[in-house]
């Protein structure tokens, strides 16, 4: 029968067994695919996006309220990225996925869905790449 004491240790054990993370910045040239498909920075641009993202700050995933975008359903997810992220937890270094950061307050994933879903599903708080979105 499991009481709190076991299902405490049980997520404990869980907690020790996790490999620790090294997060990586992102690859700005990479993520420019993702990126463009919001106006604010396809109008502005790849130099001018890079020069903007790499002005973010990091993030702990549990801290931000009402990302959009987000699919956290690992079957819904592309098998070929979902085994890059596998393999990169299991390296312990993961490149930070980019999140959006309206004017407004708004969030929107930019890129990186596999890797929080991954991280996600394994019991990590993943963290992220702020990037403030230039009011245009």
């Amino acid at each position: 029968m499991l009481d709190e004491t076991n299902i405490f240790n049980a997520y404990m054990l869980i907690y020790e067994n996790k490999k620790q993370i090294k997060y990586v910045e992102p690859d700005l040239d990479m993520e420019w695919g993702e990126a463009a498909r919001y106006p604010e920075f396809k109008n502005l641009g790849k130099s001018e996006w890079k020069k903007i993202a790499k002005k973010g700050e990091t993030a702990k995933w549990d801290t931000l309220v009402d990302v959009g975008n987000v699919d956290t359903d690992l079957n819904n997810l592309d098998k070929n990225k979902r085994k890059r992220a596998e393999e990169a937890i299991t390296k312990g270094i993961v490149e930070l996925p980019i999140v959006g950061r309206w004017p407004d307050g708004t969030m929107d994933l930019i890129g990186g869905n596999t890797r929080i879903a991954t991280l996600l599903s394994r019991g990590y708080n993943p963290e992220v790449w702020i990037v403030d979105v230039p009011d245009i």
